[in-house]
């Protein structure tokens, strides 16, 4: 004899389902559709944010993937698998091409060539560790230090140990072990008004002059960055791009739009794939082991060889730091 079934309990699983089958694919649809419209931002920079999110949007496709077995027979399960893979696809669309380009810049260090190692770091404003911070880079002897968010108490820490200062506009510096020679040619008074937050210092190295720039864009959300891209680019113009190097927060990641004008246009080689550096956690209770998103980068001319980029520590910062070393052609 069939066991008899409960209307209620029928009704209780009937409505687990659906609304199972509704959240997979909220999951799916949303990745899907912030990645299509992120594809607007070729055009509107800050539909590009959406772009930058992309490992989120793959996260909750594969979720959404995951889960479509779970939800029984019938047409929605389908429904989301479609949704799903189509988001996975797209992601990895746009993702796969940094994570599978080689490494430019890579060979053995020439013989008597100097070693210049670069640590580009963004501190954070609200940084609590500023002495710690400062100490750690110190540890680590570079010859270079691009520092965003340049507060007066990690300036100060990094001086009295013996770093020299070059300031720059807003919150950008350069802290070098050896003086700079010069600041740089100067900057045509139209440029200003576009140009992002920077800071700039040639250095004299026994194979000849080296160029240095500090970079910090604005969040896409907050400003388009294309024209600063592109008076950063006039800019370059005025030096030999083959002694150039430019490191910072660009607050862009590979895949995004933005990032890929600057690869195009600076006339440089970005020396790091894939290296992610924020978010990292600050708080007492980290809510994820380790960044996600790659927006610091370091781009230098082809008179440059470097080592392969490293994430370095995040002293008291919602970023990681990024280590390179160079050697003069």
């Amino acid at each position: 004899m069939a066991p008899i079934s409960d209307p209620m309990t029928d009704l209780r699983r009937a409505r687990r389902r659906w609304l199972a089958t509704l959240g997979a694919q909220g999951l799916a649809g949303t990745a899907l559709a912030a990645l299509i419209v992120g594809e607007a931002g070729r055009f509107v920079s800050r539909l590009d944010l959406l772009t930058i999110g992309a490992p989120v949007w793959l996260a909750m496709a594969i979720v959404a993937l995951a889960w479509s077995p779970f939800l029984g027979p019938g047409r929605d399960p389908r429904r989301v698998r479609l949704l799903a893979l189509a988001a996975v696809a797209l992601a990895g669309w746009r993702m796969a091409p940094e994570a599978l380009r080689p490494l430019p810049g890579l060979s053995a260090a020439p013989a008597g060539g100097v070693p210049i190692k670069l640590i580009q770091f963004n501190t954070w404003e609200h940084n609590p560790d500023p002495e710690g911070a400062a100490a750690w880079l110190v540890a680590q002897a570079p010859d270079i230090i691009t520092l965003e968010d340049a507060e007066p108490p990690i300036r100060s820490a990094l001086i009295r140990r013996g770093y020299h200062f070059t300031r720059g506009i807003a919150d950008t510096a350069i802290f070098s072990r050896a003086w700079p020679v010069s600041s740089g040619v100067v900057v045509p008074q139209a440029l200003w008004p576009q140009l992002p937050s920077f800071a700039r210092a040639t250095f004299m190295t026994p194979q000849g002059p080296v160029t240095v720039f500090a970079v910090h864009l604005q969040r896409p959300y907050q400003a388009d960055t294309r024209p600063a891209i592109t008076a950063l680019c006039a800019l370059l113009d005025s030096y030999d791009r083959s002694r150039v190097i430019v490191a910072g927060d660009f607050n862009l990641v590979p895949w995004s739009t933005g990032l890929q004008t600057a690869d195009a246009r600076l006339g440089l080689r970005r020396r790091d794939r894939a290296l992610a550096t924020w978010p990292r956690p600050t708080g007492p209770v980290a809510l994820w082991p380790w960044p996600v998103l790659p927006i610091d980068h370091v781009y230098a001319g082809d008179h440059l060889t470097s080592s392969a980029p490293e994430r370095g520590a995040s002293v008291g910062s919602d970023h990681a730091s990024v280590v390179v070393t160079f050697h003069l052609r």
